[in-house]
């Protein structure tokens, strides 16, 4: 017989199967890194919101004696899915929040007069923040 150019069927099977492969391979990658991308978006936007919270509650923390809307005490309440200070300003909306460390998950008092501690949890879906702080006037 001649010498003939071109490939078997067994090489050609070969090929199919490593390309195969490699194409898994190639999309189980991938994939995860998608779910590690969701992952950290969840998270970043947690702690995003968790950051806001805080930063109203110091600011409302911090308001002085003498300005208008002024308690000694600041009252938190969650009704739903909305967190908010008792006066009316919504703090936050849209995830599924609870107290820590006080007699009722759904209420919170902050003295201003002292330091306070404020434990809360933020969740979304199955991604949960801890919120773990101490309100100070130093």
């Amino acid at each position: 017989m001649r010498n003939q150019k071109g490939i078997t069927l067994v090489e050609l099977l070969a090929a199919l199967a490593l390309v195969g492969l490699i194409v898994a391979l190639a999309f189980s990658v991938m994939t995860q890194g998608i779910s590690a991308s969701d992952r950290n978006t969840s998270n970043q936007r947690l702690q995003q919101e968790a950051n806001i919270i805080v930063e109203k509650l110091r600011r409302e923390y911090l308001m002085n004696s003498h300005e208008a809307g002024y308690t000694p005490t600041i009252e938190l309440v969650i009704v739903g899915d909305v967190l908010k200070i008792k006066n009316g300003e919504i703090l936050s909306s849209g995830y599924t929040y609870k107290f820590l460390e006080t007699a009722d998950v759904n209420q919170m008092f902050i003295d201003r007069d002292g330091n306070q501690k404020f434990k809360m949890e933020i969740k979304a879906g199955d991604r949960v923040y801890i919120i773990d702080t101490t309100f100070s006037k130093l």
